[in-house]
């Protein structure tokens, strides 16, 4: 009888896992697959496992001050909630961790992520990115600047060798993975030729240099120029010795076990947004959201992503 028990088993646990084959997992964590091989999670096979929440709840997070984001995308919940004939709720998050943990665990269906946390995401909670921000004025676009305090002797990256340098946080691009791409070519390794130290935040790492703290900090131009603009620090007391390319800024992703109708209602909304002058000055200069193909645009992101890991 134990016999024909296990054996029972065994054949469900076959035709369960015959039925859900997974052929590549990639970088996923083990409750998703990558078919298709674009880097992202597969919706779920069977129908009653698409999901169609009553209220759904719209989260982002660019850095650590959450409360800004709300008044900034009120007219967008509005505009979503209109446009899908759905209710929409602006849920806010502390930091990349929550918004993630919200993902995964189907307490968020829409969520924008920095740069960097947009891989940790697609990785660890299957959201599937779909949109970016463009914006009006090329001043806006995100870049990493290494600054250094105005009266310190370092002027290069070469410099900081054996001095301690502020990072932000594991998820930041800017303010963490970029340094393991772009920093080598430039004769300086992270965490071997300097010491990292996590401030927490951005603007930690820029207060902590203008304060002597740290000798620098690897940040993120457009929270920098922010900032600036709001009078936080003067421009005048930092020197920018180092600076990328541009990159994207943020990723809005959703859930990828959302009804696949709801999904596309979703990517026709955001794409048809007007962003107004006053929506263009509350969101940095936003002009539109625009699609994006993860496995192209975020591919130099993703390459940081493994060797921060390495």
């Amino acid at each position: 009888m134990r016999f024909l028990i296990i054996i029972t088993i065994f054949l469900l646990n076959l035709s369960i896992a015959k039925e859900y084959d997974c052929l590549n997992r990639g970088s996923l964590t083990i409750e998703y697959c990558d078919n298709d091989f674009d880097l992202l999670a597969d919706p779920p096979i069977n129908p009653n496992d698409w999901i169609n929440p009553e209220i759904l709840i719209f989260t982002y997070v660019e850095s650590e001050r959450a409360p800004d984001y709300k008044s900034t995308f009120i007219p967008f919940v509005e505009h979503l909630e209109s446009c899908l004939q759905h209710r929409v709720a602006f849920h806010p998050v502390t930091n990349n961790r929550a918004a993630i943990y919200a993902m995964k665990n189907n307490r968020a269906h829409i969520a924008g992520f920095s740069t960097g946390s947009t891989v940790f995401a697609v990785n660890q909670s299957g959201v599937i990115p779909f949109a970016t921000r463009s914006y009006t004025d090329s001043s806006y676009d995100n870049k990493l600047f290494v600054i250094t305090n105005r009266n310190s002797p370092y002027t290069k990256l070469s410099d900081l060798k054996d001095k301690i340098i502020a990072h932000t946080d594991k998820y930041s691009f800017t303010g963490h993975l970029a340094a393991f791409l772009l920093f080598p070519p430039e004769k300086l390794i992270p965490d071997r030729d300097y010491k990292i130290i996590f401030s927490g935040s951005h603007e930690q790492s820029i207060l902590g240099v203008d304060r002597g703290v740290y000798d620098a900090a690897t940040i993120s131009s457009k929270i920098f120029s922010r900032m600036i603009f709001n009078h936080e620090v003067k421009y005048q007391n930092f020197r920018v010795i180092f600076q990328s390319t541009s990159f994207n800024s943020d990723a809005f992703s959703y859930a990828h076990n959302l009804n696949p109708a709801l999904k596309n209602d979703i990517k026709r909304c955001f794409f048809n947004y007007d962003f107004s002058q006053n929506i263009q000055m509350k969101s940095s200069g936003s002009q539109a959201f625009i699609p994006i193909e993860y496995k192209k645009d975020w591919a130099d992101i993703i390459q940081a992503t493994q060797y921060s890991e390495k």
